[in-house]
Order: structure tokens, then sequence, then C-alpha cells
């Protein structure tokens, strides 16, 4: 999953023979939980792994399993020019332990195909990404219509990225006639988000009314694939009570998942705090809604929309263990809340599935992947370093 994972670096006496770096940093991985991992992603401080081996620190690192290449992505989190983590995917048995290595990244190696893509489009100031199983959008402009900062959702059925496709096959249709409302093989946009917060935005509630910030005013694109992409969004329209508010959020989505890794951070000269945040799901027709307190998630699922062809689509909110939330709707939503205070990050998951994609077809395959997600969370994978 997306979370952080532990890393425990296992410090040695300093100093390493040429040999010993030729050979290259053993590590391992442990998956702690009694359940199966398929292709989760394993985050390396790297970090770490330079203060522990320092003569490594000016090298472009790759990861290694019996001596073959895996697909990996050097991350620079907080943009200041020093990449940060090192990720890459691996499959774990319940309970199970694998050995990497770690080695200089060989100039022959081969550009991987990418699995995941952002795109930033013009003209209409949209914020897409998709990775190899849904597509998403965020609004950043009028041009838009009647909207807010709702997440929309786009249903694919093929691997590949098709985002940049469609917004390039669409360009010069009349407002509200894109091509990509029609499903021409490829999947589609079906979804209907309006001014509500779609699959899994949020807002603040305020004296029993939902407030959200508007269109975001300004982005960046912190990493994009070929595992995982990274953008941030700020949105400086929030008004709570006589207070304005900035609000910063950061969207990860990695390969092979359904969700969103959302961070918020609520940021004003006048303090308000506790704030109730509540995370959205927009009400369907021909749905059922689940609220699983013990998982700590709320589940849609049911028609994609009225044409039956299109199959069914399930979209979810999840937040990880630690905090209380609460459960509530209101006439256009299902909500979560949980109280939040200014200036500090929060964390939660958001998005979707689409039967006609064929990972997660039915409304119990929906919520068993949300049950093992929250699982995944709780105990994430750790890493140990050796010689």
């Amino acid at each position: 999953m997306m979370t952080r994972m532990t890393l425990l670096l296992l410090l040695f006496a300093a100093g390493m023979s040429a040999a010993e770096k030729k050979a290259g940093i053993l590590f391992t991985v442990t998956n702690p939980a009694p359940i199966s991992r398929t292709m989760e992603t394993v985050s390396v401080d790297l970090q770490g792994v330079f203060l522990a081996y320092p003569e490594w620190k000016n090298d472009a690192m790759a990861v290694f399993q019996a001596k073959t290449e895996i697909v990996s992505q050097s991350i620079d989190n907080d943009q200041d020019g020093i990449d940060d983590e090192l990720i890459f995917q691996a499959s774990f048995k319940p309970n199970e332990t694998r050995q990497f290595e770690l080695y200089r990244r060989p100039a022959s190696s081969v550009p991987p195909s990418r699995q995941v893509d952002v795109q930033y489009v013009l003209p209409r100031q949209d914020l897409a990404w998709e990775n190899d199983r849904i597509a998403f959008r965020v609004y950043g402009s009028v041009l838009a219509g009647n909207v807010d900062n709702g997440t929309d959702v786009w249903t694919k059925r093929v691997r590949y990225p098709i985002v940049a496709k469609w917004y390039k096959e669409s360009e010069g249709s009349l407002p509200g006639k894109d091509t990509y409302h029609q499903d021409r093989g490829e999947g589609a946009d079906f979804f209907s988000v309006g001014r509500s917060l779609g699959a899994g935005s949020a807002g603040i509630l305020w004296n029993g009314r939902l407030i959200q910030p508007g269109l975001f005013s300004h982005h960046r694109i912190i990493t994009n694939g070929p595992i995982r992409l990274t953008a941030e969004l700020i949105y400086t329209g929030l008004r709570i009570d006589t207070a304005g508010y900035t609000v910063v959020k950061r969207i990860t989505l990695d390969a092979g998942e359904q969700l969103n890794r959302i961070e918020e951070e609520y940021l004003s000269n006048f303090d308000r705090s506790p704030l109730k945040l509540v995370a959205g799901l927009v009400k369907r027709a021909n749905t059922v809604i689940t609220r699983n307190e013990a998982s700590r998630f709320l589940a849609l699922w049911g028609s994609t929309n009225a044409d039956s062809v299109n199959g069914s689509l399930g979209t979810a909110v999840l937040f990880p263990a630690g905090t209380a939330i609460g459960f509530f709707d209101d006439t256009l939503h299902y909500f979560m809340s949980r109280e939040i205070t200014q200036g500090r990050k929060i964390m939660y998951y958001s998005g979707a599935a689409w039967s006609r994609m064929g990972d997660i077809t039915t409304k119990d395959a929906w919520e068993q992947y949300l049950t093992m997600t929250a699982v995944r969370l709780a105990n994430p994978l750790k890493i140990a370093f050796k010689r």
C-alpha cells in the first residue's frame, strides 16, 4: 500500500570495501500480517540508506531480486532536489520474508512502461490522473461548469493510460458533449459530480453546513511514474465563519490500487480548531451504502448509470486507525467525519472500482478489498538491512 513502510536500518561499523560495495546492499522485506499481498509498493528510505552507507550517496539506486532488476522509482517528495525514497512492488505470502539487493542503477536500464499518469490539462485546467485500474479528475477552472472540489471518476477498462488520449479526442467538442462520455471500447466518464464531493473529496462541516473550498488555484506534479504518481493542489477559496483558509491537498496513487492516498492541511491566520472534516460520497440511484466501523470505511456500490450494460461502480472513503470517526448523511452525500486541527496534516483514502474493468466485480469483492486495505495499513511491510 501507499503508506510509509517501516524501515529498520541495522547500522554496522563504518566503511565498506570496494568489493563489498560492488556486491550491493542486502535487505529483507517482511509481511507481518497473516494475509497475502499482491504487488504491493515497498518504500525504501534513501536518506536512511545513505546515512548508513555514505559511500553510496551519489549513486542512482536500483532494486534487484535474484540478480534481476525490478522496476523501481526514485521520488523527491519535498522537491528539494534530493531523492527521499526508492519504491518498487513485490508480492508476499502471509508472514513471508523476501530478500532484495540495492545496486547502482545500470546505465543499460530500459525505462519501463508507465502504469500511472497525471496530467494538467489545458485549456480546461483540470488535473486528471490514472493507474492501470481507474482514473480520476478534479477541476481548476470555471470552464468546467457548475462544479466545486469534487472528485470525478473516469471508468476505464484497459490497462494502458487513457487520460491524455481522451482529452485529445474530445478537443473541439461542444460544452457538455465531450466524446469521453461515450464508451468506445476503453471506458468512459459516466460519473456525475456537479457541486458535490464526488468520489471522496472533503470539506468542512460548520454549524451544520458543508463548506467546500471551490476550485484549485495552483498545482504541482511531484512525481509521475512508472509506479506512483503524486500531485499537490492548493485551494484558496475556503471560508469558515469570518476566517479565510488555504487548503493544501496532496494526492498519491500507485499502480494496482483502487484508492488514492489523500493528505490535506488547513492553514489560516485565524484558528477555528477543532474543525470537523467530512469526506463524502455523492449519492447515486440504485446503490447500496455500507458503513463499516471496524475497518473504518464508507462504501457505495451499485449501478454505474441508467444503462445496465455499463455494469456497477463502487466508491469509497477509508480513514486509517487512530482517530474517532463518525458517519452521517445529507440530501446529497454519505459522509465520514473526523476532527482535525489547523496546521496539522491529515490522511485518508478515497477511490473507486468499476465492474467492467474486471478486477472487482461485486459489492462483496469491493468491501473485501477495503477490509484487506485496512489490514495492510495497520500492518506495514518491514524492511531490515543486513550484511
